[in-house]
């Protein structure tokens, strides 16, 4: 009877102790909706669920963390928020929002699973960072391999021999066990997924995660000043849905050791987007890649990426504007690519690297142009354009009734070209250049480039499909279900 009575007393403790899960949940149980419950300020480990319409507030040094590889730290409800608080996150997830939510002030290091995940609901964030575990000075390591970001459930080996049953957990060598029965990096794979949410983002930022920055499936985006910084894979990918970017960065995007490309930002499967001083740098691959989406970009810096730039795919409606440039980048500035409805205005691109790819069917190419036209469709427009500094070619056209440029200057140096017109050979990935007469109407050339424009003929590799090779590995990523 003593024994019971202790025991009893030690869990009546628990649920009053402020400083524990238990205490912490007896709280926000409490609360009712509109109420507020504040954090104290201790660390408070393992799993809390904050009710309809509850405030869970912290305090300066309140800190909420996982006690389990498979916790979810904080599940908010709907109409729930998190506010003031530090997250140390080593579970499956640090928030998971189902249906209307909010976060302020919120920061969370992800060591294992996914940062915020949001199923659905009208959520909004402010002053909030998201931290993975790459850095730059690891991203090359070759534990990034293979990643597991949460444990899958205890199971026997399914083979003949496995490295370790499924389901356990390695903590000192930063391991699990796969459902395969080998041992992979446990860490976090995606800073933020939504589904079906409508997101409002202000001063909101991801880094050092081993998969995906952002993933959004059929969601609208709207996100005012953030960042997406050292990712191995695609900082942000936008599948359906709409987004509107105002002065969001995306840089230092690569691929690690994995053996496929980087990219900075993917907008696909119809996804509309509109940026606003959106910039994409430094990426070791792919910059913005716009692909059966359509996308209204102004203020557009793209810079210092190691493939082509900007490329817009299959597009019904694609456009760069206001003081944009695209500089310094490898193998190709801008491609536009079976597209229609596309203007590129008062865009200066300028000193793309020549760049030797292997490119799927094609072989390897070498290419440093500014900017490629390719199977243009109706409406294809190039006004108030600049290309300066392009290793091979300032521009190359595949030749189409649709193509047309007003007030495009070319200037071009040593053995460069300036603009060049020909038609697409798919077969050879190539441009034959033919610079059929009064292709070039509202093109200007520099005395070089017209000099060097006038010996141009034969192929020129080319960009010549919509995608680039292997892209749908990247696009096919599979959100997380929790």
């Amino acid at each position: 009877m003593r024994r019971i009575g202790i025991t009893l007393g030690l869990l009546l403790a628990a649920c009053s102790d402020p400083c524990t899960a238990a205490g912490v949940q007896t709280q926000l149980d409490g609360a009712g909706v509109g109420g507020v419950v504040t954090l104290p300020a201790c660390r408070v480990e393992g799993e809390l669920t904050v009710p309809d319409g509850v405030t869970l507030r912290g305090v300066p040094a309140s800190e909420l963390a996982s006690a389990a590889p498979r916790d979810i730290v904080v599940e908010l409800r709907a109409g729930a928020a998190l506010e003031s608080v530090s997250i140390d996150a080593g579970g499956r997830a640090a928030v998971v929002m189902r249906g209307d939510a909010s976060l302020r002030d919120v920061t969370v290091d992800a060591r294992h699973g996914v940062g915020l995940y949001a199923d659905g609901g009208v959520v909004t964030m402010d002053g909030v960072r998201v931290t993975g575990p790459v850095t730059p000075d690891d991203a090359a390591d070759p534990r990034w391999i293979g990643v597991l970001s949460a444990p899958p459930e205890s199971a026997s080996c399914p083979g003949a021999s496995c490295e370790c049953e499924p389901g356990a957990v390695d903590e000192g060598m930063g391991r699990a066990c796969a459902t395969d029965g080998r041992w992979l990096t446990w860490a976090s794979t995606i800073g933020l997924y939504a589904r079906g949410a409508t997101l409002t983002l202000t001063d909101v930022s991801f880094e050092g995660f081993t998969e995906t920055g952002v993933l959004t499936d059929a969601s609208q985006l709207t996100w005012t000043r953030g960042a997406v910084r050292d990712v191995i894979g695609v900082g942000v990918l936008m599948r359906g849905g709409s987004s509107s970017l105002t002065d969001v960065t995306v840089e230092r995007v690569v691929a690690g050791l994995r053996g496929v490309p980087s990219y900075g930002v993917i907008a696909t499967d119809g996804h509309a987007m509109v940026s606003d001083g959106l910039t994409v740098a430094d990426g070791e691959r792919f910059g913005l890649l716009v692909l059966g989406a359509t996308a209204a970009n102004a203020d557009l810096h793209a810079r210092g990426n190691g493939d082509v730039a900007v490329w817009a795919g299959d597009s019904s409606g694609f456009s760069i504007t206001g003081a944009s440039a695209v500089e310094g980048n490898g193998f190709a500035g801008v491609v536009i690519s079976e597209s229609s409805d596309v203007t590129l205005e008062g865009l200066s691109v300028s000193m793309t690297a020549s760049v030797r790819r292997s490119v799927g069917a094609f072989g390897v190419q070498e290419i440093g142009d500014g900017v490629q036209v390719i199977g243009p469709g109706a409406n294809v427009v190039l006004r108030d354009v600049t290309l300066t500094g392009n290793a091979r070619v300032g521009l190359l056209a595949d030749v189409g009734p649709g193509l047309a440029f007003t007030n495009v200057s070319v200037d071009a140096s040593g053995m460069a070209f300036g603009a060049l017109g020909g038609t697409r050979d798919v077969g050879a990935g190539s441009i034959r250049v033919t610079n059929p007469s009064g292709w070039d109407s509202g093109i200007t050339r520099s005395v070089t480039a017209s000099a060097n424009d006038s010996t141009a003929s034969g192929a020129f590799d080319a960009i010549v499909t919509a995608l680039p090779d292997g892209v749908t590995g990247a696009t096919g990523i599979i959100g997380p279900m929790y």
